[in-house]
């Protein structure tokens, strides 16, 4: 027994390491390659070194040890997808919310993915607490984030994703909470674009908050500069985002200008409206050079 067990991961093996020499020799080698070269002994060294100790000492513990050895790699050919499939039951379970919204709260959020907005409205009251935190999220913060079709980049979020939003605030959302992690959810707004920020701030986000970096967060809008953004930046200037603000490194000014400056084919808009709206632009910052003067 122990002599056919051997043999099926011995010759298993040597098919094993045929198919993986095949599959290397067609791939481009890189300028290290020749370097490691000699690593691809190793296995069929040790494989012929193993079947010379099995045939010289041919005793049924020597070839049940010699199994277990060319077995071992086996074990990884079948826990490594069933691991890696794990691993993306979770990743994507994150993603979707259903780690952090458990019980009845998952079907608000379910509701919310789907934009769904009659179920919205349906499930609202059986939600409790709408600003009750659910592992990192609350109901506003992941509405926030999963509203806007991320495959539709620089487009107008649906009516529908707008409606639900407002479903959310009208029924006492706060719009200036930030989570656990220190994200407030204008800040994701702002990436959605003008409609959701603007429901936001009319439902009291501060725009003026400070962020990680201790810079406001409207200045977020600043490292961009398509239409959509543009008037993103139009409704956080209507909406009480100050001017006058300063980081350790400049003003709103010299922000949009190192953007503008480092961004390909800018059309420094950005800087125009700020301009416009009053920003001081004639000064000096610590560590970021302005290119106005």
């Amino acid at each position: 027994m122990a002599t056919k067990i051997f043999w099926a991961f011995f010759i298993a093996d040597c098919l094993g390491l045929l198919v993986l020499w095949v599959l290397a020799s067609q791939g481009r080698s890189s300028p290290e390659g020749p370097v490691g070269g000699w690593l691809l002994l190793i296995p069929p060294v040790a494989m012929v070194l193993l079947l010379a100790t099995v045939l010289l000492w041919n005793t049924d513990g020597v070839k049940a040890t010699a199994a277990c050895l060319l077995g071992f790699p086996w074990i990884f050919v079948v826990i490594g997808p069933l691991y890696t499939a794990f691993r993306n039951h979770q990743a994507e379970e994150s993603v979707s919310g259903n780690t952090d919204f458990r019980g009845k709260y998952r079907k608000l959020k379910d509701a919310i993915a789907a934009r769904d907005l009659d179920a919205v409205h349906r499930l609202i009251p059986e939600s409790g607490d709408l600003n009750q935190l659910h592992g990192d999220d609350t109901y506003l913060s992941f509405a926030v984030h999963h509203l806007p079709d991320h495959t539709k980049l620089g487009s107008p979020v649906s009516q529908a994703s707008i409606d639900i939003l407002q479903a959310l605030l009208d029924a006492g959302a706060k719009a200036d909470q930030a989570t656990p992690n220190g994200v407030y959810p204008l800040t994701t707004a702002i990436y959605a674009g003008p409609e959701f920020t603007a429901a936001l701030l009319k439902a009291g986000a501060n725009p003026n908050r400070l962020d990680h970096a201790q810079r406001p967060l409207w200045w977020s809008v600043l490292s961009h500069d398509n239409d959509q953004d543009l008037r993103t930046l139009e409704v956080l200037l209507d909406h009480g985002a100050d001017v006058t603000l300063r980081h350790r490194e400049g003003g709103p000014v010299g922000w949009a200008a190192y953007n503008a400056r480092m961004s390909h084919g800018s059309s420094w808009r950005m800087v125009s409206l700020l301009i416009d709206r009053g920003a001081a632009w004639k000064a000096k910052c610590n560590s970021i050079s302005l290119w106005l003067r």
